[in-house]
């Protein structure tokens, strides 16, 4: 696989994981959601409603359960996952884990870390460079 390869199946491992947040936001607010969704207020007094939704809404969560499994199982996401496997130096495996894996974006990391971002996006090149080389130039 050529440098290009790896960098675009980075890109859609990426893009990806943006897809399985947003599934997840909108799963978890329709979870919130599936109590009060029956439930009115009048401002007297409070009423359930035999007309709520929430058949429906548990249909709707269970099709976003399998949306974003089926996702996180992708060809590009699993990939991805086996490559930052093969990378030795932990600092870089933890920091593309959570870029890739958990959609941690570098200035995040940066401050979660407590280091700069300079020193973040220079390990981020650095253990790209190393996944290359560990899996991804033999493939």
């Amino acid at each position: 696989m050529t440098r290009e390869e790896m960098d675009a199946c980075l890109e859609r491992a990426k893009e990806k994981r943006q897809i399985i947040v947003r599934l997840t936001e909108r799963r978890d607010e329709l979870k919130n959601g599936l109590l009060a969704k029956g439930i009115s207020y009048d401002g007297a007094s409070v009423r359930t409603s035999p007309s709520d939704r929430m058949i429906e809404t548990m249909a709707e969560i269970s099709e976003i359960e399998e949306q974003i499994a089926a996702e996180e199982n992708s060809e590009d996401v699993r990939t991805v996952a086996a490559g930052i496997d093969e990378v030795s130096n932990g600092n870089y495996r933890t920091l593309l884990t959570a870029y890739y894996l958990f959609g941690v974006n570098l200035y995040k990391l940066s401050q979660l870390t407590g280091h700069d971002y300079g020193k973040i996006k220079q390990w981020y090149r650095r253990g790209i460079d190393q996944m290359y080389e560990a899996y991804y130039k033999n493939k």
